[in-house]
């Protein structure tokens, strides 16, 4: 039986939409105007079929983009006065993604089933705790076009920081792609043509050009068993990452590793301050906002010590004494964070710390940009030169052997 979309007036006056099944539409108005309280049927529209949400769509996650764009728009729906179901309405027509427009069909099948506006975030399963919790906190204070708007903002800025991490990595990722592209294509392609050319001059080989025939030979001979082994590489590596201790330990060596540990710290006490400072901002409360702040973390080490920190607080330590304790965020931040627990303005300070933590990460990207990318070229220019000094080596020899 077909499902259509109505609108229609109540005798109080109020819009009301909704779905039914019927036979056909005009079956779907006699239904509707037999029910009663309804005045009128303003409307009343067949739903074609695959518009509803699809399980498809929603196996995917969302991404950080989608996550600000719907945001943003839920908002500013909201500051304008629409209703949730108009909303709803609205954002299914003008939203760009057909992922979106999964999303907001499975949001608005759950609120018409009466479930409430944040267990309906959480039921989709496609919501952290951390943006449900946001708005539950919007619509327990009243405020929810706020909350919407600030937790825009926040992946706008999530995603701008994301981006600019990615657009610093280009540069070394390119360089090092090049070289290894060179190494492979002179070992595969090259190599073989010099081997001949030695094989007819009859010149004794150093060791090092020795050494590159053997790798070029084993490369085009057993390259079916390179693609194995960095398959299981790869699968190796993953399964490692499952459990938490490999976690904890690959992540404090990132930490520890110069200029790249200084960016990830920044980069994720900014993510730290910035989520802490809109929930308590929010109205939760700090023990409750750091256990969801630990989900915005992606460093293990960092994760473990927001659990000791929330921990500690709820049997009664400061967050001022936590934090000088555990080192989750840098000197300054952890200082203006101290202020703010003891002052009661952790949220306006959370603030403050983000905004700080944000030009310390600038720096600290421009720093790393600046010390590894011309580094690397060093290594990369190194390994190429000592490439053609193995291959051009024993040509050299055999031409002073001519010569004497």
């Amino acid at each position: 039986m077909p499902t259509y979309r109505f609108e229609a007036f109540t005798k109080e006056g109020t819009n009301l939409r909704g779905e039914l099944e019927a036979v056909s539409s005009a079956d779907a108005e006699r239904l509707l105007i037999a029910r009663p309280g309804i005045a009128w049927v303003t409307q009343i529209q067949t739903l074609k079929a695959g518009k509803r949400w699809s399980s498809k769509l929603l196996a995917f996650k969302l991404s950080t983009t989608d996550l600000e764009i719907f945001s943003y728009q839920m908002g500013i729906l909201l500051k304008a006065g629409m209703n949730i179901d108009l909303i709803f309405g609205t954002l299914i027509k003008s939203l760009p993604s057909p992922r979106l427009v999964a999303v907001v069909q499975n949001l608005e099948d759950l609120v018409r089933k009466g479930v409430p506006l944040h267990q309906a975030f959480r039921s989709s399963g496609l919501f952290s705790e951390f943006y449900v919790s946001m708005v539950h906190a919007g619509e327990a204070s009243g405020n929810l076009d706020r909350t919407f708007l600030k937790l825009a903002q926040f992946y706008r800025k999530l995603g701008s920081f994301t981006q600019k991490l990615i657009q610093t990595l280009i540069y070394p990722v390119f360089v090092m792609g090049a070289g290894i592209g060179v190494f492979i294509m002179a070992e595969v392609v090259v190599l073989p043509k010099f081997q001949m050319l030695y094989t007819q001059l009859n010149v004794p080989l150093p060791p090092q050009t020795r050494l590159l025939i053997a790798l070029s030979h084993f490369m085009r001979t057993q390259w079916p068993w390179l693609i194995v082994l960095l398959v299981l590489l790869a699968v190796g590596l993953q399964w490692m990452s499952r459990d938490e201790k490999n976690r904890i330990i690959r992540d404090r060596w990132m930490l520890n590793f110069p200029l790249v540990g200084k960016v990830i710290h920044h980069y994720e006490s900014l993510v730290f301050c910035y989520s802490l400072g809109n929930l308590v901002g929010s109205g939760i409360l700090l023990t409750d906002a750091l256990t969801l702040c630990h989900e915005t973390i992606h460093n293990e080490v960092l994760k473990r010590n927001v659990e000791v920190i929330t921990k500690e607080i709820r049997k009664g330590k400061s967050l001022s004494e936590m934090l000088r304790e555990t080192h989750l965020v840098p000197p300054v931040a952890e200082q203006l964070l101290a202020t703010g627990d003891t002052s009661g303005q952790i949220g306006d300070l959370s603030q403050e710390a983000s905004e700080y933590l944000e030009n310390e990460l600038s720096a600290s990207v421009e720093k790393f940009v600046a010390g590894f990318g011309p580094a690397l070229l060093v290594l990369v220019a190194g390994g190429i030169g000592f490439l053609l000094f193995s291959l051009y080596l024993p040509i050299f020899g055999a031409a002073q052997h001519i010569v004497h």
